[in-house]
């Protein structure tokens, strides 16, 4: 892992740094769909075997965990294992995430902590026509339902689209806030 302040010179030096995601934090995060995938399966695979009308809302639930754990959950997991070197690429044009997602500092209205749903995340405010047009389709769907979670909170206006920048990083949210604060700082210049 590369100290803060090195990568903060590495940002200052070169116009560019990657944060990497903890591939210990991703590990975890599988093995913990996969149970959560096991354990509906068998929520599901006793439903059936009962046979009755009273096992419906078990077989729901288990089906329910297979597919969201298990056909969405390890997936997406994997993809974020395999792009771990690469997960959050900032430099003075933007923020470029390991999935090929791209956030540019002109669409970038603030950049802040936010909680969303009990997990500290940096979240990028984008604003403008063509504020999402470099997020991916699974990024873009996630930034509008982000904004509508913090609409509901606090905030009158959110903007359209609210980028949560990933976890299980090789940084702590603060420190990623100040990462990103001091590229947005580079692209002023």
């Amino acid at each position: 892992m590369i100290d803060p302040a090195d990568a903060a010179a590495e940002l200052r030096s070169t116009g560019a740094t990657t944060v990497r995601a903890s591939r210990a934090g991703i590990g975890w995060a599988i093995g913990g769909s996969i149970a959560f995938a096991a354990v509906g399966a068998a929520l599901l695979v006793g439903a059936v075997a009962a046979g009755s009308a009273a096992g419906i809302p078990a077989a729901l639930v288990g089906a329910a965990a297979v597919l969201f754990f298990g056909v969405v959950g390890v997936p997406v997991l994997v993809h974020r294992a395999a792009t771990a070197d690469r997960a959050v690429r900032l430099d003075r044009h933007g923020v470029l995430l390991g999935d090929g997602s791209r956030a540019p500092w002109t669409a970038v209205r603030s950049a802040r902590l936010e909680t969303l749903l009990g997990q500290r995340f940096v979240v990028l405010r984008l604003d403008g026509p063509h504020a999402a047009a470099g997020l991916r389709p699974p990024q873009r769907l996630l930034a509008r339902w982000n904004a509508g979670l913090l609409r509901r909170r606090r905030d009158a206006r959110p903007g359209r689209w609210a980028l949560a920048l990933p976890t299980q990083l090789e940084r702590s949210p603060a420190e990623l806030l100040r990462l990103v604060q001091a590229a947005r700082g580079l692209a002023r210049d």
